[in-house]
């Protein structure tokens, strides 16, 4: 499940994206193929794009099969876009769980001042 998922955020085939090498990349970051935290997912997909792009810098100039040309280091700006796409995903998740989930606050305006009290969301 990990793996499919990872190749559909980067938008990467299987012929770019081994099953192989997501596995790998998952057992860097210690993330079980079978999590289904999107934050873990995340972190995986970020280093995937960030490995295709810094392979497609090893390739030099460009390559032409056919009708078809690739320029190699802009399919590595390519994808570095992704890696910063889903790094800004993962930044928005990350400091959505930093400040402890929603919580309220609530004024009493009863009192002789302006108390303001914050809680968590499930406290009374």
């Amino acid at each position: 499940m990990l793996i499919d998922t990872v190749r559909t955020l980067v938008g990467a085939t299987s012929d770019q994206l081994a099953d192989d090498t997501i596995v790998a990349l998952a057992n860097v970051l210690g993330v079980d193929l079978d999590s289904t935290d999107l934050q873990a997912t995340l972190r995986v997909a970020v280093l995937a794009a960030e490995t295709l792009a810094a392979n497609a810098t090893r390739m030099v100039g460009v390559t032409q099969v056919e009708d078809i040309t690739v320029a190699w280091d802009k399919q590595a700006d390519a994808w570095l876009k992704v890696a910063e796409r889903l790094r800004a995903r993962l930044d928005d998740l990350t400091v959505a769980d930093d400040d402890g989930g929603p919580f309220v606050v609530e004024f009493r305006h009863h009192t002789r001042s302006n108390e303001a009290v914050e809680r968590g969301f499930n406290s009374f």
